[in-house]
C-alpha cells in the first residue's frame, strides 16, 4: 500500500450548512476507523484541507475522495492527489 496527499482547495466562503459538515465527519471517522485515512485536518486560514490516505492505487485514493460528501456537494471545488514517498520509521 502507499500513501497519498490530497488537497482539498477552493472552498466555498459561505458557512457550511452542519448537516454537511456531520455527513463529512460521519465519512472521515469511518474511513479512519478502518484504517485508510492515516492524518487529516485544515490548513488554517488557507481555505484548504489536507487529507492523507492508505491505498493501492492513485484511482482508489480519488475514489474515497469522490465519495466524500464535502467534494459531492462542491463545498471544495477542487482537489489535487498526490503519491506520497515517504519512509515511516517507528
Amino acid at each position: 500500500m502507499s500513501k497519498y496527499v490530497v488537497i482539498y482547495k477552493d472552498e466555498q466562503k459561505d458557512n457550511i450548512a452542519l448537516d454537511l459538515r456531520k455527513c463529512h465527519e460521519e465519512y472521515i471517522i469511518d474511513l479512519v476507523s478502518k484504517k485508510i485515512i492515516f492524518m487529516c485536518g485544515t490548513l488554517k486560514g488557507s481555505g484548504k484541507g489536507l487529507l492523507i490516505f492508505e491505498a493501492n492505487s492513485l484511482d482508489e485514493a480519488e475514489d474515497y475522495v469522490l465519495k466524500d460528501p464535502i467534494i459531492i456537494q462542491k463545498w471544495y471545488a477542487d482537489y489535487d492527489i498526490y503519491e506520497w514517498d515517504c519512509e515511516w520509521k517507528q
